[in-house]
């Protein structure tokens, strides 16, 4: 878990091949961007725009699946906080679609 903090994409070896973890990289997103951005809803920017709020992102960890191409948010729970069956994915190497 620690390599997560280290920006290193991990997986559990009990998960299925296409899936990795990692975490974001934390990021300001200043107003002139967030009109722009497709992930936020328009009530929500319209909110950020009036009060001329940037938008933080921090701690958050993603699972991405590439399969279907999904990024998801994360939270551990216990069984993966104590879990032996972390690795490191060997960026290079890798093969999401390998059985």
């Amino acid at each position: 878990m620690k390599e997560l903090e280290n920006s290193k994409v991990v997986r559990r070896t009990s998960y299925r091949s296409d899936i990795v973890v990692y975490k974001q990289i934390p990021a300001s997103i200043g107003t002139k961007y967030i009109l722009k951005m497709q992930s936020t809803p328009s009530d929500m920017k319209i909110m950020l725009m009036r009060k001329e709020a940037e938008l933080n992102f921090r701690n958050q960890y993603i699972v991405y699946d590439f399969t279907d191409e999904a990024a998801t948010y994360i939270t551990f729970d216990g069984d993966d906080i104590t879990a032996t069956d972390w690795e490191v994915v060997d960026v290079m190497n890798y093969d999401p679609y390998a059985e």
